[in-house]
């Protein structure tokens, strides 16, 4: 039977990477276990995050990690015990700290310094933010959050796909979610933005409330911002030619080609599902598919040649662990093989593509 304290180096080796497969499923299995162990774990991670909140914060655990052990190099086995030893007690009281100044700020205040939320690829992160706004950030994304945020702004700069959940507060501040080109504004609302750089596409979506979606790089107003109501999703496009069934275009000079869709309540998992380790494909090319494999499993999954990306295919898939069950119902139905080595995998044509 495992002791508190086995327990707490166990569960700081999981969080900093620094398990074994067996102690990792060791851990897994006591987080399904009970409710209450997962409420523990996400305090104790929690805690781990807020240690490391200091000046202008990065929160990465995995770059936090490298960084300290590559100015504390750890020479000796005994050496790494201890840490994981103490390590516990020690992000206790630098959290007790961390949390008093940063999460739990008094009446009117929150954020002094600029801070940045960042999500690996292979995994999601939730958050909550000093004016109740909760965000799920999505695999290999970053959130950068403004100086003064909740005391003389409510502004967040993303990169890559956040889902939110908009906190209600006294004052007057809008919360702005900036991306590379465009801003959206909160209207008492939940929604999703998905806007990693190197996507051919901006997407915006909707679940209770409405939102403003403007286009960054023009100055004037009116023209320029484009209105979206629950269960409307918004696509802006730099390279879609051919119109989208069921999708309006929605003309704008200052947007590239600029899609709008009503879609159903139940249809709302096909953008957020995601937080929900939920993956709708819809009608998705094999291309798209690929890019939001690698980043939800942290892979490189190549595509052979461009006739293939072109490929179509829907699918919902609920908690599946490894990229694997997926691309073998792929296969299924689509006309595909695919090879492994390593951490790289190859999508190649099948018989009747070659």
């Amino acid at each position: 039977m495992i002791n508190d304290e086995e327990l707490n180096s166990l569960l700081i080796k999981y969080i900093v990477k620094e398990a074994n497969d067996a102690e990792i499923v060791q851990i897994r299995t006591w987080l399904k276990a009970h409710p209450e162990n997962e409420q523990y774990f996400v305090q104790l991670y929690n805690a781990w995050h807020s240690s490391m909140l200091l000046d202008d914060i990065n929160i990465d655990v995995d770059q936090a990690y490298n960084d300290f052990k590559t100015s504390h190099p750890l020479k000796k086995q005994k050496q790494k015990l201890w840490l994981f030893t103490y390590l516990p007690h020690l992000i206790a009281l630098l959290s007790l700290g961390a949390a008093i100044w940063w999460f739990y700020p008094r009446k009117g205040t929150g954020y002094q310094h600029a801070m940045k939320l960042v999500t690996s690829r292979g995994s999601v992160r939730k958050y909550e933010l000093p004016d109740h706004t909760v965000i799920w950030l999505n695999a290999g994304s970053n959130l950068s959050i403004d100086p003064g945020f909740n005391v003389s702004n409510r502004t967040v700069f993303l990169e890559g796909e956040a889902f939110f959940e908009i906190g209600h507060v006294k004052n007057q501040f809008p919360f702005l979610v900036k991306t590379n080109k465009f801003s959206i504004r909160d209207i008492g609302t939940k929604f999703n933005v998905k806007a990693y750089p190197e996507d051919k596409f901006f997407e915006a979506s909707v679940m209770a409330g409405a939102i403003s979606v403007e286009n960054g790089s023009i100055k004037e107003t009116g023209n320029n911002r484009i209105y979206l109501k629950a269960h409307q999703v918004l696509r802006v496009s730099r390279d879609n030619p051919q119109p989208v069934p069921g999708i309006s275009d929605v003309k704008s000079n200052h947007f590239d080609r600029v899609q709008v869709e009503q879609i159903a309540e139940g249809q709302q998992i096909n953008y957020s599902g995601w937080k929900d380790n939920v993956l709708v494909f819809n009608d998705s090319s094999l291309e798209e598919i690929a890019t939001q494999l690698s980043r939800h499993f942290n892979i490189t999954l190549n595509i052979a040649d461009d006739q293939l990306k072109q490929l179509k295919y829907s699918g919902t898939f609920k908690n599946i662990s490894t990229v694997d069950l997926i691309l073998e119902a792929i296969k299924e139905n689509t006309d595909i093989n695919y090879t492994k080595q390593g951490n790289t995998i190859t999508i190649t044509g099948g018989k009747n593509m070659k």
